[in-house]
């Protein structure tokens, strides 16, 4: 009967055997707190918005390389504002009939006829094996490593490239940013880094209290795991880094240019961890799928403890603000302008991007 207590594990087990989730409701609040959380649920699928970039090869006009960047995001399943992200790169062949496919690394095919999307099989370029996921399995079906990626967004790729570049320290990461500049200002001097040694990035300015939390903030937007709330790997030497470290690619368009020579592709983008990012976009090779760079624009610096706390939970439309207290900030979210100036023998001379804010932006 309805009335005994046995019937709510009698629902929940229904809805562990069909793959789905049992949320309990006895009044009009939590039935609306329970449907928030079925619609964040929903939501938190690995997916992408952005078209895909192709990049022009300077050296043989109006031709294309065989590479696909593709830029992707995952909304959280709670509904926190702290959302994954990644860069992928997949390329274009012939599968057995002779049609044009999207594959991986391997040369199969990327795509899975069932959902439309990335197959849980596919390994996208610049991903190896590893076991970082150990405390938290992840994929179809759940593994520990990177490779294969498939669908999952976070696993392998340009995010597994900074994860394993700054596994155990992040004070190396080439994070800049620019306060109070003058135009033409060259960056990566003392003055220019993203780190608590530059006086010019504020507690103020940051949003924080205190010199601690200042500090603490900066190194965690750097990379480091210090909020206390993520799963990372307990390896030896330890891992400090945070599995979040990539944030997530929504709208921002990658720009892929290829500088020719030993530099080859560089892909430009922006991600919704405040950063605007710089990856060696090189298919194979040495440091390809690296992160050369990365920047922070200081009009980003009120929106970035959020990540950390990571609260308010996002606003959906018409959700009471006594449930959830602020829509979703944006950062570098907009597209990327390239201009390039060649020389005669086509060789790149000089390359501006113009980036934009999209909605991250007031003007």
């Amino acid at each position: 009967a309805s009335s005994d207590g046995l019937y709510p594990n009698f629902i929940q087990g229904i809805a562990n055997q069909g793959g789905g989730s049992y949320h309990a409701a006895s009044d009009a609040d939590a039935l609306l707190k329970a449907l928030l959380e079925i619609f964040y649920e929903i939501q938190a699928v690995n997916s992408v918005f952005a078209a895909a970039s192709l990049p022009v090869s300077v050296n043989a006009r109006g031709t294309y390389l065989n590479q696909v960047y593709m830029g992707m995001f995952r909304p959280d399943g709670d509904g926190n504002p702290r959302w994954r992200g990644n860069l992928k790169q997949y390329k274009f062949g012939l599968d057995a009939v002779g049609n044009l496919s999207l594959v991986d690394a391997n040369g199969t095919s990327a795509i899975s006829a069932s959902t439309g999307f990335i197959s849980p099989s596919a390994v996208s370029f610049w991903t190896s094996p590893s076991t970082f996921w150990t405390n938290q399995l992840l994929g179809t079906p759940p593994t520990a490593g990177d490779s294969p990626d498939g669908e999952v967004v976070e696993k392998g790729a340009a995010a597994q490239g900074v994860r394993t570049a700054y596994a155990t320290s992040q004070t190396s990461r080439g994070v800049l940013t620019c306060v109070g500049c003058a135009a033409n200002t060259a960056l990566g001097g003392a003055t220019t880094l993203f780190n608590s040694s530059n006086t010019a990035i504020t507690a103020a300015a940051l949003g924080v209290a205190s010199s601690t939390d200042r500090s603490t903030l900066i190194d965690w937007v750097r990379g480091t795991d210090n909020a206390g709330d993520e799963q990372g790997p307990t390896t030896t030497p330890v891992t400090t880094v945070r599995p979040s470290v990539h944030g997530d690619v929504l709208h921002s368009r990658p720009a892929v240019v290829n500088y020719g020579g030993t530099t080859g592709v560089v892909v430009f983008y922006g991600g919704n961890d405040g950063m605007l990012h710089a990856i060696n976009g090189n298919q194979t090779g040495t440091g390809a799928g690296n992160e050369l760079w990365s920047y922070i624009p200081e009009e980003m610096y009120g929106k970035l403890n959020r990540l950390r706390v990571n609260t308010p939970k996002v606003r959906m439309p018409s959700t009471p603000a006594a449930i959830v207290a602020a829509p979703r900030d944006y950062f570098v979210d907009g597209p990327i302008g390239v201009y390039q100036k060649l020389r005669a023998d086509g060789s790149v001379e000089k390359v501006i991007i113009y980036v934009a804010m999209r909605r991250g932006a007031r003007s």
